[in-house]
């Protein structure tokens, strides 16, 4: 397989989100509320902070779930990033290139509008405007989680990126007992910023103003923000930091992006995600209180 066929141009990718989609337009915890994946959106929007079970506790569908779930909505691309590995690469790839019920679907939908009468919306009542077997890319990342600083979201750009973030992990677990790693943000600076321009860096709340010049300096325009905004107070405090931070960094090429931050692909799946976060935090339903929102 092709450098391409995985990755698409994930830095384009990015930039497109971070464009098209509004950062206030993000669901923020929509994912651990209603389901992941909110069906109004369209568009070009691309999700690039999704996880799946392969992170121990962490998320509650598989990756071809997610994949099929964001063909169906027509998401023009999805990135899974699960935590300090890329477990389950080979069945989101899976997922993606092979042909769907949602592909035929939205080329039949594609086609209709194609044969529609001049001056009528274009892709009236279809559910994507474009074919997801021919658009829709499956990208390839990994949560980070240094232990000096906040997690860190790692997105390969190329084949050369993602032999490099393959490299880092492999690093950084090797003289680590299983299931744990010995990785500093130094790590990430040395390994994935200042040597490459092949890896995009996106940095996970909560965020250190002195963590956030460092990576800047590293990576550059290859840093961006994540963005989700929903009913939560902590949601809505987050995003104005994300605004300020911005304004403060924009100059070295820092950008925001919209995220919904999906854990699982259904509703159907959120009382499975209550009972993982429950045994990930070792608490009982009635002491979860906020965990599970």
């Amino acid at each position: 397989m092709s450098s391409r066929e995985v990755h698409g141009d994930s830095a384009g990718v990015v930039r497109g989100a971070a464009t098209h989609c509004s950062p206030h337009s993000g669901a923020g915890r929509f994912a651990q509320r209603h389901g992941g994946f909110p069906s109004g959106i369209r568009g070009d929007f691309v999700e690039l902070l999704a996880r799946s079970n392969f992170s121990f506790l962490m998320g509650a569908s598989h990756p071809d779930e997610m994949v099929l779930r964001a063909k169906q909505l027509g998401y023009r691309g999805l990135a899974i990033c699960d935590v300090n590995g890329l477990y389950g690469v080979v069945r989101g790839y899976q997922a993606a290139e092979k042909p769907s019920h949602f592909d035929a679907t939205q080329i039949a939908a594609q086609f209709v509008s194609s044969m529609a009468p001049p001056g009528s919306a274009p892709g009236a009542g279809a559910p994507g405007d474009y074919s997801a077997g021919s658009r829709f890319r499956y990208h390839i990342g990994s949560e980070l989680t240094p232990f000096d600083a906040s997690p860190i979201v790692l997105l390969p750009s190329s084949k050369d990126g993602y032999a490099r973030l393959s490299r880092l992990i492999t690093q950084v677990k090797r003289p680590a007992a299983k299931g744990r790693l010995k990785l500093s943000l130094e790590n990430i600076l040395e390994e994935a910023g200042h040597a490459t321009g092949e890896l995009l860096a996106m940095p996970l709340p909560p965020w250190n103003m002195k963590d956030l010049e460092k990576l800047a300096d590293a990576f550059g325009d290859r840093l961006y923000l994540p963005v989700h905004k929903d009913s939560t107070w902590e949601s809505i405090e987050l995003a104005r930091q994300a605004i300020q931070i911005e304004k403060r960094l924009g100059p070295t090429g820092l950008k925001l992006f919209a995220t919904q931050r999906p854990l699982f692909h259904v509703p159907e799946r959120k009382p499975l995600h209550d009972v993982l976060t429950c045994l990930h935090h070792g608490v009982t339903i009635q002491e979860a209180k906020t965990r599970l929102t």
